[in-house]
């Protein structure tokens, strides 16, 4: 037997502890319902409106997140699989998640747009001074023919 190998004493047969794992996980292809669950039982979700749901229902990033989320608490007993009998405290945690990837989201896009923003402003900043150097250019040219 190698390193960490154990022998199971009803079977007999070896194993080690370390790679086992725990194979519960929240069905990936109800991930959707689980979304639908929080849009219409997330009191604060509904303060995000038509952004909140759109997010939630259209990020692959948030889908996946979301499904590892779920498939944590039900590894935890802390949520069961089909979505019956949700706790207040795992509905908290699924809602609070739900929240802050809207609310990253949302800063994200505030982040774009003063992004943006600043970059059209040096883009005219470089326009001035493009203009600028070839009216002097175009003067230093129209002296120099002069002489």
């Amino acid at each position: 037997m190698g390193k960490g190998t154990r022998r199971d004493k009803e079977t007999g047969e070896s194993f080690n502890p370390m790679t086992m794992r725990d194979n519960r996980e929240y069905p990936y292809n109800a991930v959707g319902a689980a979304i639908d669950f929080v849009l219409t039982r997330g009191k604060d979700i509904k303060d995000y409106g038509d952004f909140g749901e759109k997010f939630l229902r259209e990020s692959k990033h948030f889908y996946i997140c979301f499904h590892a989320l779920l498939t944590n608490m039900v590894k935890n007993n802390e949520l069961n699989s089909d979505l019956k009998n949700v706790t207040k405290p795992a509905m908290a945690k699924i809602e609070d998640f739900a929240k802050e990837s809207i609310e990253a989201r949302l800063a994200s896009i505030k982040v774009d747009e003063n992004i943006k923003r600043v970059e059209t402003r040096i883009e005219k900043i470089f326009a001035d001074r493009r203009k600028e150097l070839a009216e002097k250019r175009r003067k230093a040219d129209t002296f120099f023919d002069g002489i």
